[in-house]
């Protein structure tokens, strides 16, 4: 299996603890996965998971081999694909969330 990875952005479900102060937000996440299909239907589950609901999939890529611009964000997302290699989860990096507009 190869690692695949994706920017989700989601927003909060009514059984989310945060529901209400913030409407939405974006994670990279990161999973090992027979295709992209199979990609998708863990990254759902996760994120269903938290109590939140995918608003959009921007991208299912296999990761080996991406490129990023900094040398501390290739650091970054190149460890949290090695550690997705090596679970039977879907890792994600930090969850960026906006608030509700009033």
């Amino acid at each position: 299996m190869d690692v695949y990875f994706s920017t989700i952005e989601y927003t909060y479900s009514r059984k989310a603890a945060s529901y209400g102060k913030y409407k939405g937000g974006s994670v990279y996440a990161f999973v090992r996965a027979r295709d992209a299909r199979d990609a998708l239907e863990k990254f759902e589950k996760r994120i269903k998971a938290l109590n939140l609901e995918i608003d959009r999939v921007d991208f299912i890529a296999m990761y080996e081999g991406t490129p990023w611009e900094t040398k501390e964000d290739q650091e970054k997302f190149d460890n949290l694909a090695k550690e997705a290699s090596q679970a039977d989860d879907v890792i994600c990096d930090d969850f960026y969330s906006y608030k509700e507009d009033k």
